[in-house]
């Protein structure tokens, strides 16, 4: 993938809309990429700046004014016309804060938002950064709450002012604040000693919050539950005894900054619909799909459903290895035209998948599966299509190879499907940890997969035997075959191995489990939603 510039930077970190394959190449181009990295961090820092003016907790009377004379805006605008940021950028790159203000300004709305209110709108979860539709749905029906949590220690200051809860999901918006009184978005980590969970009523831990990013004015936290509640309250409980950021290098501050409270469930469970579901279907290779329930609720829309290898897809994915699975399917209307799918490879397609679960049953080959989506069209009768599965199995195809005649000799590596190219092998510089002094092999590829590739598993062999694990490292783009590009500019792909410091006469390159694509499936089912 070839370099960003700092206006596709910005297009990154503002979340505007891209394709998800495209978001995801640009995300480990940054990370991999040096030049990408130092222009990613300026631009976030000119982002930080431009947020202390917008998110201080007093903001100063000319606030919307300044809004406004950063902003190459229109003020006459037809009714009903929301201008997209990117037609009309800032005339000073004013970052996120000057984006999201801009959207709200757009509408059409100007006068109608003191420096406050504007303020408080861009810090919310209906934000144009952070809404969904099941966001929308929860505020349209009163299921907003405001736990007017305000927790104080050492200086930092933790607020919660917004909850929105179902049977299946909650989220917060937690504001983190230091003793300047600026937010802050780099200090709490969750993970021991911080934990956000979920109990019901008789006590029991049914889920926990994660923190999913998307906004620098306050940490946005969401935790699934993996079976739908049926308490009538729920219990929101966090332990926070730790602030900082050893990557970041920001010194741990210890404290106490717990917090505890109720959101009732007893009106969200009223607009709960459970749909009874009816289809089975056994793939050629071994693999049966039977559809279970769809559950509607405020917030979102989950569809669960069983899988089940046979015995001799069972024996090509031993131990573990058959637990390492996903499907791959579409809906469509009634028209034929696709609502949404699910580890599409097509570019562009349409998603709305906002969490997964994957539950191994206790008898083998047998996984309990669900998939909430953001939205499928209520009361419509719509049709789940499957398009196909991949599951982990054991591999062990392998190739030789003159490591430092590679590049004036490729050597060719297929195996079902998937074709690759060495292209070359050198000696860098450890990436795993930049303070410590050390270096790794690097093996330069080409090429593409048929199969996924997140789940495989891959070694080089010295002649002595020695096994060297590959991390895979670069940029992949989704189409109908995953392409392998670039680790940095003017570098080919790199398949990363810790531990060989020198380079060998000799080595073979080894896949022991391949992450195994099947698309020969035909299946499809109406789901019934209106009678």
């Amino acid at each position: 993938m070839k370099c960003l510039n700092s206006a596709e930077i910005e297009d990154y970190i503002l979340q505007l809309p891209m394709p998800a394959e495209q978001r995801e190449a640009a995300a480990r181009h940054i990370a991999s990429c040096a030049r990408c990295t130092l222009l990613f961090e300026a631009e976030l820092d000119e982002q930080a700046r431009a947020a202390e003016a917008l998110f201080a907790d007093e903001l100063p009377a000319s606030f919307t004014a300044d809004v406004m004379a950063k902003l190459d805006l229109e003020r006459e605008l037809p009714a009903g016309d929301p201008v997209p940021v990117r037609t009309r950028k800032p005339r000073l790159r004013w970052k996120r804060a000057a984006a999201v203000a801009s959207v709200v300004l757009a509408v059409g709305a100007f006068a109608a938002y003191s420096s406050p209110t504007l303020a408080d709108l861009v810090r919310s979860l209906f934000s144009q950064a952070t809404v969904d539709y099941g966001l929308l749905q929860a505020k349209e029906l009163g299921l907003v709450s405001n736990p007017n949590v305000t927790v104080k220690d050492k200086g930092f200051t933790i607020r919660i002012n917004e909850a929105v809860a179902d049977p299946a999901r909650v989220v917060m918006a937690l504001q983190l604040s230091g003793p300047d009184g600026k937010n802050l978005h780099d200090r709490l980590s969750l993970g021991e000693p911080n934990r956000i969970v979920v109990k019901d009523d008789q006590g029991r831990e049914i889920g926990r919050l994660h923190d999913v990013g998307m906004t620098d004015a306050f940490y946005m936290l969401i935790g699934y539950f993996a079976e739908p509640t049926s308490a009538d309250h729920i219990t929101v409980e966090g332990t926070i005894r730790r602030l900082g950021n050893e990557m970041l290098r920001i010194p741990y501050v210890e404290g106490n900054w717990d917090f505890s409270f109720d959101v009732d469930l007893r009106q969200a469970k009223a607009q709960t619909k459970v749909i009874p579901l009816h289809g089975e279907y056994t793939a050629p290779d071994g693999m049966t799909i039977r559809l279970k329930r769809l559950i509607r609720t405020v917030q979102g829309v989950r569809l669960e459903l069983d899988t089940e290898l046979d015995a001799q897809a069972l024996a090509r994915s031993p131990g573990e290895l058959w637990k390492q699975q996903g499907l791959r399917f579409h809906f469509e209307d009634g028209a034929g035209q696709e609502i949404h799918s699910v580890n599409s490879r097509k570019s562009p397609f349409l998603a709305s998948l906002m969490s997964s679960t994957q539950t191994a049953d206790a008898r083998t080959g047998l996984m309990h599966m669900s998939y909430t989506f953001r939205y499928l069209p209520p009361g419509e009768n719509y049709r789940f299509v499957l398009d196909g599965y991949f599951v982990a199995e054991n591999s062990g195809s392998s190739l030789d190879f003159k490591p430092i005649t590679l590049k004036e000799h490729p050597a060719l590596f297929n195996d079902a499907g998937d074709e690759l190219r060495l292209t070359g092998f050198e000696m860098d510089a450890s990436q795993d940890n930049p303070r410590i002094k050390d270096v790794e092999g690097v093996l330069r590829v080409q090429g593409g997969f048929a199969n996924e590739f997140h789940r495989d598993q891959w070694v080089v062999r010295d002649p002595q035997g020695n096994e060297y694990a590959i991390q895979m490292r670069g940029v992949s783009l989704m189409g109908e075959k995953i392409v392998l590009e670039h680790e940095s500019a003017g570098k080919d792909y790199a398949f990363r191995i810790r531990g060989l410091r020198t380079i060998p006469d000799r080595l073979t390159l080894v896949r022991k489990v391949i992450d195994r694509t099947y698309s020969n499936v035909g299946w499809s089912v109406e789901i019934k939603e209106k009678e």
